[in-house]
């Protein structure tokens, strides 16, 4: 008995994957004029915790009362998808510093308004009500960073960023979690050229970072940068640079489809399977961009195509930290409502979990934070 209670013990212990992504995170983000007595514009943004089976709903942190703003880009409105990170119980977010200041007005009446910095920084959120926060670091770079990821162990901290004011050479950058340490950077300019990634992330062993790069149209780019259009595997010191085989990521054409996008690995099983986004866009029927899901064995380079119930205007694709669920946003334009779903891969299961009638609700955004757990 002594035998058996110390195994499950080391199997609790060492298997921390089969208890984890127990909750999903969404953040609803306000962007509009300030509540009075302030004046001009007002910043928030709220997390909140989801139970994918009962659909219970926890608010676990609001920057609205804060001294810092989360998800705040380079004028862009909304929830960017490489803000926030997510990794075991914590919550990793690019925010800048925010400070009410007073002025006066012609008649000598006090006047208060928002201050906003305007350096960026790395802030771990704490998801227990409080709305605390740690500052870790201050973003490295010349803009604003994209991309956000965190390695397995979630020690390491990253985010693509530009070292010139030129934006002509992308840069990774990867902090350590904990003390904000900068731990590598790496100019990746020789490798992307004129391309952009449109996804970055660590695989399971935490060893290497796989990415897809994408470009402009032929005759926007130079015909080199169009050719470096794929995804790739690397080192975290940018070496032992490989691409996959495009092969992989070629699928089959469908009726009333147009020729697919770049397709996107949006996360990685435990096992190394990646998990691929293919893209396509509609013959007739509106500019949404339709997606379709497969499972891609790297190594046998076998492809099965992940059944869904919906595949048009999916966004914001959160895998958990198993790779055992997606999670992603349902956003049709001629809905009045955005969804929110959760793709169960070991059952097969696709529910709707949450909707908010955001087109009701002038100025506020809704944006996926990923996996936490319990």
């Amino acid at each position: 008995m002594k035998k058996v209670l110390i195994c499950l013990f080391f199997l609790m212990v060492l298997t921390p994957s089969l208890r984890a992504d127990v909750k999903l995170l969404y953040a609803i983000k306000y962007e509009g004029p300030a509540k009075s007595p302030i004046k001009g514009k007002q910043i928030s943004t709220q997390i909140f915790s989801l139970d994918p089976d009962n659909k219970e709903i926890e608010l676990v942190f609001s920057d609205e009362n804060s001294s810092i703003v989360l998800s705040v880009g380079p004028n862009v409105p909304g929830i960017g998808e490489g803000v926030f990170v997510t990794s075991g119980k914590k919550i990793y977010s690019f925010a800048i510093e925010r400070n009410i200041e007073i002025g006066y007005d012609s008649s000598g009446r006090p006047i208060y308004y928002y201050r906003f910095g305007r350096k960026t920084f790395i802030y771990e959120l704490f998801v227990d009500g409080t709305n605390r926060f740690r500052k870790v670091c201050e973003v490295m770079g010349t803009q604003y960073p994209t991309e956000m990821f965190i390695d397995p162990t979630g020690t390491r901290i990253s985010y693509l960023n530009y070292s010139d004011k030129a934006c002509q050479r992308p840069t990774l950058f990867i902090h350590y979690a904990l003390g904000g340490e900068l731990l590598n950077k790496v100019e990746l300019g020789e490798i992307f050229l004129d391309c952009f990634a449109t996804n970055i992330g660590w695989l399971p062993d935490g060893e290497k970072i796989f990415f897809t790069l994408d470009t402009g149209a032929v005759g926007v780019t130079s015909e080199e940068s169009y050719q470096r259009v794929g995804t790739y595997l690397m080192k975290e010191d940018g070496a032992e640079v490989t691409r996959f085989p495009d092969s992989i990521f070629s699928f089959p054409s469908r009726e009333d489809f147009s020729g697919g996008l770049t397709p996107r690995v949006i996360g990685v099983s435990l096992e190394g399977t990646l998990i691929v986004r293919d893209l396509r866009h509609k013959r007739s029927g509106g500019p949404s961009t339709c997606s379709f899901l497969y499972l891609v064995d790297p190594d046998t380079k076998s492809k099965k195509e992940i059944p869904m119930k919906i595949f048009e205007g999916l966004k914001h694709f959160k895998v958990s930290n198993n790779g055992s669920k997606i999670a992603f946003i349902e956003d049709i334009y001629e809905d009045d409502s955005i969804h929110i779903w959760v793709k169960d891969l070991a059952t097969g299961e696709e529910n709707e979990v949450f909707s908010f009638s955001i087109r009701s609700f002038r100025d506020y955004y809704l944006g996926l934070v990923g996996w936490i757990e319990d």
